[in-house]
């Protein structure tokens, strides 16, 4: 249920806090006195992949409860913070504050920027001034621990705006075939390092041709392996309906079965 869009959010977000706090106090719940930002590293991976999962679901109640507990995250670490006497939460809301206020002066200034292109070059240009006095690159600030797919994405995205890019697709389609032939002379060396470095390089091409049609590749991979998934219980079935184990199957055997599972899984989708 939505709740009255009348009550103040101040009220409710300082209730929140108040009860953080007091988990962690002297009073509070044992297991979250004991946690450190060292071992909440693991349930903030956690929130946030049954966040993203909650994304894709079509239930807004468990949207907002997986929202919630995100936002738990972020107040637990920031209470620790409060404790060490490093900072506490008023401080991020400030830096938060203070950086969409000067990265958008579109908005909240008299910079004029009327398409998205135009946004992207001038938060870029910002960021630079930001840091003015010291040597960065557009690089610099590209989490070293990122998922690989999207860390690719993110990388790809600041050379185009630097003007690192192909024109168009069709660059992109020459360089995955460059790059499949190069994996192909790799794997005859038979040396892992070689293939290694070639599957990568190959990897990053698809990554960008996925940036070129505006797609995610996480999320394209994502869709690929529960398409995976549900074929693969599908050959499941069939071979238990059989009374046998998949590897009892021939290859060919196995291909006709997947096969129908391909043309069930698309026929539950009409």
């Amino acid at each position: 249920m939505f709740s009255n869009p009348k009550s103040s959010p101040h009220k409710s977000f300082n209730r929140l806090v108040g009860i953080v706090r007091k988990l962690r106090g002297p009073t509070g719940c044992p297991w979250d006195k004991k946690q450190t930002i060292k071992s909440l590293k693991e349930f903030l991976l956690e929130e946030t992949y049954e966040l993203l999962e909650a994304m894709d679901s079509k239930s807004y109640e468990k949207h907002k409860e997986e929202l919630g507990d995100l936002l738990l995250q972020i107040l637990l670490q920031s209470e620790i913070r409060r404790q060490q006497n490093k900072f506490g939460i008023n401080d991020i809301i400030k830096i938060l504050s203070d950086k969409l206020i000067r990265r958008h002066p579109h908005v909240f200034g008299t910079l004029k920027a009327t398409n998205e292109k135009t946004v992207l070059k001038n938060w870029e240009k910002i960021k630079l001034l930001e840091k003015k006095g010291k040597k960065v690159s557009i690089m610099d600030s590209i989490p070293i621990t990122m998922p690989a797919l999207l860390k690719a994405t993110k990388v790809q995205k600041r050379a185009a705006r630097a003007g690192f890019d192909w024109p168009n697709y069709k660059g992109v389609v020459a360089k995955i075939k460059e790059e499949t032939m190069e994996t192909q002379k790799a794997i005859s060396t038979r040396k892992k390092t070689a293939i290694e470095h070639e599957i990568g390089d190959l990897l990053f091409s698809i990554v960008n041709l996925s940036r070129h049609f505006g797609i995610n590749p996480e999320i394209a991979l994502q869709k690929c392996i529960k398409r995976f998934c549900g074929r693969f219980v599908h050959v499941e079935r069939m071979a238990d309906i059989s009374h046998k184990k998949i590897k009892e199957y021939s290859l060919s055997q196995l291909n006709n079965l997947w096969e129908k599972a391909k043309r069930n899984q698309y026929s539950q989708r009409l």
